[in-house]
């Protein structure tokens, strides 16, 4: 049984979302309050991004690259499809930039392009949860059980 190998883009995207935009939109709003500055008129878009890009980006990108290598190992069926790992972490990064960026601009611009960070996330998160599903369904088929850790 052959493996997928372990994809350490994932957990580069995942820091260099953290480290990146994520953190840098803290300290700013760290500072705003802090010192009392004034509030820009995107200050609540701002707090909403920096949870998103903190929740999806940091934590769900490092939680998507390791649970597709440590999946199918635990399940004993080796992952469908491997080749879209590399696609679905860049539709996922795609979609994190969009949303950041288009979350930002929309109280000045509103531009007619903000609704595609939606189709690109969610074409991201939706191929990385059929892989995951598959290599429990082949475990359920493989071995007649469903698959269910001992220490849950």
């Amino acid at each position: 049984m052959q493996h997928a190998e372990f994809h350490i883009s994932y957990i580069w995207v995942a820091l260099a979302t953290a480290l990146g935009a994520g953190f840098a939109i803290g300290a700013y709003m760290a500072l705003v309050l802090g010192y009392g500055f004034p509030f820009v008129p995107a200050f609540g878009s701002l707090i909403q991004t920096h949870g998103h890009l903190q929740l999806v980006g940091w934590a769900g990108v490092f939680i998507m690259g390791v649970s597709l290598y440590f999946i199918p190992r635990l399940a004993g069926v080796p992952l469908a499809r491997p080749q879209w790992c590399t696609g679905i972490l860049g539709l996922m990064a795609a979609g994190l930039c969009l949303r950041s960026l288009g979350q930002m601009v929309l109280l000045v611009l509103r531009p007619p392009w903000l609704g595609l960070w939606l189709l690109t996330g969610s074409g991201g998160f939706s191929p990385f949860a059929y892989r995951i599903s598959s290599c429990l369904i082949k475990h359920k088929a493989h071995f007649g059980r469903s698959y269910v850790p001992m220490y849950i």
